[in-house]
């Protein structure tokens, strides 16, 4: 997503509204298929949902979410999301985009 020429905490605030509307648009038009993968999959599944949707998201900086990804780097298992990680941190880890220093 991007917003063009509005303030950072603008564009934040529309991405956290996006992310909430798409938690509670889940719950509210797909409840048996949350139910179908709250059983099969992930239990939790419905109540973290139900808590993004909920919750006001924490505001943090780029460099202080790398920090907190690098010491749970080894729960993530999703080796797609360590591809990810891994070049986002080789490439961006110098950029905080919440101050603009590099």
């Amino acid at each position: 997503m991007s917003i063009d020429l509005v303030p950072f905490q603008d564009d934040m605030n529309c991405a956290e509204d996006c992310v909430k509307f798409l938690c509670t648009w889940l719950l509210d038009n797909c409840a048996a298929d949350m139910e179908f993968m709250s059983k099969t999959f992930d239990k939790t599944a419905i109540d973290r949902l139900r808590l993004v949707a909920t919750t006001p998201f924490a505001r943090i900086t780029y460099t202080e979410a790398i920090e907190i990804l690098e010491k749970v780097q080894y729960q993530i298992s999703f080796s797609f999301f360590l591809l990810f990680y891994e070049i986002g941190g080789t490439i961006f880890r110098s950029f905080d985009p919440t101050t603009g220093d590099r």
